[in-house]
C-alpha cells in the first residue's frame, strides 16, 4: 500500500491541487505533518475523492478549525502528535521543531515509520528498521521547490517527488 506525504503547504492553492492531484491517482492514505495554515486550504483535499488525511497541526496552524475540516473528510488530524496503525505499520507523525524528540521517537522503535516536516527539508532516512520520512516543503517557498514523498509500507521505502 502507498501512502502520501505532505508538509509545510502554507496555504499555496495551486501547490496543494498539484499534489492532491497526484495523490488522487497514487495512494490510500494522506498524512499532512503540519503548516496548512487557513482551513480553507484543508477543504482541497476533498479533491482526492475518498483518501483519508490523518497528520498534525504545525507552528504555523493558529486555527482549530482545520482539523475539524480534516477530520469531517474521513480523516484523523490532532494538533501536535499521531500514532497509529495503517497496514500493520505503526506510524508516528509531528510536526517537528523539536528534533530531539523525532530522534527519541526513531530510536525508541516504537514506530516502523517517523513522519516529520517544519524544517522544509525533504529526507528520507532508515534507522534500525525505521523510516523517517520528512516530506520537504510543498509550498515550494524557501526552496523553490514544491516536494512530497510516497511510502510504500510493504518495503518500508519511500521517495521524495517534486509535483
Amino acid at each position: 500500500m502507498k501512502i502520501g506525504v505532505i508538509s509545510d503547504t502554507h496555504d499555496n492553492l495551486d501547490a496543494i491541487k498539484r499534489a492532491v492531484a497526484y495523490f488522487a491517482k497514487e495512494v490510500e492514505l494522506i498524512i499532512h505533518a503540519g503548516d496548512v495554515v487557513a482551513p480553507f486550504s484543508a477543504k482541497i483535499f476533498k479533491e482526492a475523492g475518498n483518501i483519508p488525511v490523518y497528520g498534525v497541526l504545525g507552528n504555523n496552524d493558529g486555527e482549530l478549525l482545520t482539523i475539524e475540516v480534516f477530520n469531517k473528510l474521513g480523516g484523523n488530524v490532532k494538533r501536535q502528535f499521531n500514532s497509529f496503525t495503517w497496514d500493520n505499520r505503526r506510524i508516528a507523525v509531528m510536526h517537528g521543531e523539536m528534533l530531539e524528540v523525532i530522534k527519541a521517537l526513531i530510536l525508541s522503535k516504537m514506530y516502523d515509520i517517523v513522519i516529520s516536516g517544519h524544517t522544509h527539508d525533504p529526507k528520507i532516512e532508515k534507522k534500525d528498521g525505521v523510516l523517517h520520512v520528512n516530506p520537504g516543503e510543498n509550498c515550494g517557498y524557501l526552496t523553490g521547490k514544491s516536494t512530497i514523498a510516497i511510502i510504500d509500507t510493504a518495503t518500508l521505502t519511500a521517495e521524495i517527488i517534486e509535483v
